[in-house]
Formats: C-alpha cells, structure tokens, sequence
C-alpha cells in the first residue's frame, strides 16, 4: 500500500530502450529474435527474477514471432533447407517486450523496442551510402542505445575467413557505426556481437574460444572505434539457434556468384531432429541488464530521483539485474570502463 502511494507522488515515465540489429540478409537477426522469445520465460525468469518483475510481449510481437518459430520447427522436422525457412520482412519492424515490477495494476517501467529491417538496406549502403533505405539504417543505428550485430560464423570461420568481408561487411558495420556514434558521444552504450549458426564451432571450449577470438579479430576495426567510446560496453555472445542443424561445407562457385552458398546438415532420424537452440536468451539477457541498471541509475537524479533512491523504490529492479547479470554468458571484448553501462 505504502509503494503504491509513493509511486504516485514519485512517478516515472516509461523508460524506452532502443536495440537496432546490424546484420547483412538472411544473416540470421529474426531467427535469433524467434528463438529468444521462445526461450526467455524458462531461461531469464524461472532464476526467480519473476520474483522481482514480470516481462512480456506485446501481442503483435508475440503473434509474428510465434509464427516465425512454427515456420522454423517445421523445417527442422521436414528435413528440409533451413536456410530460408523464415522469409525475411520488406519493410523494418519493431518488436516490444515491457517490463515492469510484478504488481499486476502497476504501467509498464521499461520497455525494449527491438528493430529490425530488411538485410538489404544495410549492403546498400555498402555500395550507395546516399541510398534512401541505408539513411533509415543509420537512423536505427543512431536513435539506439544498444546494437546487436549479427555474425554469420560460416563465412566468419571456414577457410580462414576467406568470406567474411564478403558476407557480413565488417568494414560497412564499423563505418555505419561511427557515423552514427562519434568518438565525441557519451551516451551509455551497449553492444553484443552475436555470431549465429555456430553449432559447428561452439562445441566445446576450445571452439567457443576460437570462435570468440575469430570475431574479436573479425571485428577489429568497429571495436577499436568502440573502444574509444566513454561509456560503451562490448560483449560476444553466440548463439546456436537450432542447435541441432549444423554447417557441412560451402557449394562450388558459379559463375556470377559474389560468395558461395552454404550447406547445412541435420540428424536423418525424425526423433533426433530436436529444436534445442543454445544461449539464444544470452542477448535478451544482456539487454535486460542494460535496461534495469539504466532505469535504477537514471532515477535517481534530481531531488524526485534522490527521494526514490533513498526509499529503495527500485530495490526489486536492482536484486533483478543482479540475478540476471549472474547468468551472463559472454565475453566483454573491452576492459570494463569506470562508467560501465553494464555496472
């Protein structure tokens, strides 16, 4: 009783946390959205955060992503190519999840807004940086605090990285990103690589710390930029998202063709052809630490902010983001700075 009334003499507005993926076409990005709706209840809330909060789609984003991961699981059980089993949008898309204490008559606290856009948009810019679709794209990028970044780990890992300049436009993804946030911009940060149809590579510990340092090295030119970045945070955070289709081998090039293609495998046995991605939850993870740390941090300015400080009105979003932040399972590739959005 006593929270509630002091919620209403201290309000707070909505805290909006905008998330923008970077990521050339059919790279993976909504695959990865699907598979880290489907598994956040079991992975993030069953650790007693739900305790603390709740966390929840909005009905259009439930409705698309749930569509999206029947679309996945029957090609898994059909056996067939899983390359283009979700066909990707024409036009960009916000998916929402709201998060807010678990009291079921209090608004919505935060709330993360997750953009996505058709692939092409960003290898325009690659070829036009005036392209009028690649201009939407910075303006995502710009408008963010965090970035996720898709990485194809094929094209990444075999045949020493022979393709992956070609395929996920790592130079483009860095100068996409300093033309959005210059060296100059003091804005809390964070930023996940996420390198997906890794099965291959993510095994064991050996190849996950290959394919770590494959991306650190991939990579190089947008995390020295980043680097340079007061307050930004840097992490890699693959993610299986089938967990039971891997990649065999790269399709002869044909005449015409800028990359080869690739070839993927999955169990003969219907019975063995099991949707089990892994760590997918990891990059919601990461995003809802961000979100709790800001919304605590940000309101505790002014002398509203010090008065809720003081009640320990945010005191379940802060036990959340300790909860959470104990199940990260990533790799910062940048020492923690002192003013840390992750902190």
């Amino acid at each position: 009783m006593l929270g509630n009334l002091l919620e209403k003499v201290l309000p707070r507005d909505t805290l909006e946390i905008r998330v923008a993926m970077l990521g050339p076409r059919r790279a993976g990005k909504t695959s990865v959205l699907s598979a880290m709706f489907e598994r956040f209840e079991n992975s993030l809330l069953v650790e007693k955060v739900s305790d603390q909060m709740a966390l929840s789609a909005d009905p259009d984003t439930a409705d698309v992503l749930s569509e999206n991961y029947s679309e996945l699981i029957s090609a898994i059980r059909a056996g067939g190519n899983i390359a283009g089993a979700i066909t990707g949008d024409s036009e960009a898309r916000s998916y929402g999840f709201d998060l807010k204490r678990r009291r079921s008559d209090e608004k919505v606290q935060i709330r993360l807004s997750f953009q996505d856009y058709p692939g092409g948009w960003l290898s325009a810019g690659a070829r036009d940086a005036a392209d009028p679709d690649y201009a939407k794209v910075l303006a995502f990028v710009r408008d963010a605090q965090v970035l996720l970044i898709a990485v194809d780990a094929p094209y990444l890992m075999e045949e020493g990285g022979r393709w992956h300049e070609a395929r996920n436009i790592p130079s483009h993804v860095a100068a996409t990103v300093r033309a959005a946030w210059p060296a100059s911009d003091s804005t809390p940060r964070l930023v996940v690589l996420v390198p997906i149809k890794c099965e291959k590579y993510d095994r064991t510990p050996d190849g996950h710390r290959a394919l770590v340092e494959a991306t650190r090295a991939g990579y190089a030119g947008l995390l020295a930029h980043l680097d340079a970045l007061p307050r930004c945070a840097v992490v890699c955070a693959p993610a299986q998202t089938t967990g039971c289709v891997t990649f065999d081998h790269f399709t002869p090039m044909q005449p015409g063709d800028s990359i080869p293609s690739p070839v993927f495998t999955m169990p003969d046995r219907f019975e063995d052809r099991a949707y089990c991605p892994k760590d997918c939850s990891q990059t919601l993870r990461f995003c809802l630490v961000y979100a709790l740390n800001r919304y605590v941090k940000d309101g505790g300015d002014g002398f509203a902010g010090k008065v809720r400080s003081f009640l320990k009105l945010d005191r379940k979003f802060e036990e959340g983001a300790r909860i959470l932040a104990a199940g990260c399972r990533g790799t910062f590739f940048q020492t923690m700075k002192r003013e840390s959005p992750m902190a």
